[in-house]
């Protein structure tokens, strides 16, 4: 925890770099600890089973955590820009999760273009 505040404290606090907006992947991205999409159900293309359980323990709490930061000392707002870094592997075309060799390994199907 105490590493935890250090670094809240270093970006968002008024002591700190004070930043006014953060950029959260949707899904796994370079920096996650392991891959995971919000759904892995193959050929979910209503997105049915999306989820976001696996941020509620650490993802979403450290959010909650560096606005109240930033709140502590300014009204000002603190804009969240969330965008996708990768489909899930049943939307690409090798159906991996991940790019062993180059992006053009791992185009989107065709057929997913809609949903993603």
């Amino acid at each position: 925890k105490t590493l935890q505040t250090a670094v809240l404290n270093t970006y968002f606090s008024d002591k700190g770099l004070q930043y006014n907006m953060a950029r959260l992947p949707i899904g796994a991205c370079d920096f996650s600890l392991k891959h995971y999409t919000y759904d892995d159900t193959k050929d979910d293309v209503n997105l049915t089973h999306f989820s976001i359980d696996h941020d509620k323990d650490q993802i979403i709490p450290f959010i909650k955590q560096a606005i109240q930061t930033r709140q502590s000392w300014t009204k000002e707002t603190f804009d969240i820009v969330a965008s996708p870094w990768s489909p899930p592997a049943w939307m690409k075309k090798l159906d991996i999760s991940y790019c062993p060799f180059s992006c053009v390994d791992c185009q989107l199907k065709d057929k997913y273009k809609p949903t993603w």
